[in-house]
């Protein structure tokens, strides 16, 4: 089974909610899609998974009605999304490989006082590295995070999936995966499970995935904060 919008649980579950920690994470809505995404390059940039804007008929919501909210100051604060100014590996996530899930957008005034990710290499194999999501900033001003490891990788059409360990659900996607100084090295879009409903140690029949920073993520940040 593969989904680009949810997740499964993995043993053990290390996720913790954080507070005033990862402020470049926010929480995205656009129409019916809802996800994570953070600042990247710029304070008026960021990146995420393409399914949480597009949906099988294209943009989820016309021009104002997406929006990414960030903690600022310790208040929530909602920023429009310039859905004319997106740049995606696909604006037909449920059509294409899921390498292509990701998009890099623009919103329409900066977040000041907030320091952007910087995007880091592709993850190796082995790897440390943190799942930092923003889906309960609504509910508990904070990011859920969780240290965990990439335990393989795997080649696609459009890109590299990398294969992890940690927990992951609804909301979660577009997730940045952090490497240990603090660079997304990839972006979480979904799952792969025989037995998604069961919580159940990592194995090549269980596991969440996401897609590693390639060329084509990097050329779309650089044109977004030029």
């Amino acid at each position: 089974m593969v989904s680009p919008a949810l997740g499964v649980e993995i043993e053990p579950d290390r996720r913790l909610v954080r507070q005033g920690r990862n402020p470049a994470t926010g929480h995205v809505t656009c129409g019916s899609g809802s996800g994570t995404a953070q600042l990247v390059g710029a304070h008026n940039v960021i990146i995420t998974a393409a399914h949480v804007l597009y949906g099988r008929d294209g943009l989820r919501a016309s021009q104002g009605g997406c929006t990414f909210s960030v903690m600022v100051n310790g208040e929530r604060q909602s920023f429009a999304i310039d859905t004319s100014r997106i740049r995606a590996g696909t604006e037909q996530p449920y059509a294409m490989p899921a390498s292509f899930d990701w998009a890099v957008a623009r919103l329409a005034s900066p977040v000041a006082g907030t320091a952007p990710y910087e995007l880091g290499s592709g993850p190796s194999s082995g790897q440390p590295v943190t799942l930092v999501s923003g889906r309960t900033l609504g509910v508990t001003r904070g990011v859920i995070m969780e240290d965990c490891q990439v335990r393989a990788l795997r080649n696609a059409e459009g890109g590299r999936e990398t294969l992890l360990d940690c927990s992951a659900q609804s909301g979660d996607s577009g997730a940045a995966v952090l490497d240990r100084a603090g660079r997304i090295t990839a972006i979480y879009v979904g799952f792969r499970s025989t037995a998604p409903q069961m919580r159940q140690i990592f194995s090549s029949d269980h596991y969440n995935f996401a897609v590693s920073v390639n060329a084509r993520m990097r050329m779309a940040v650089s044109e977004m904060t030029r």
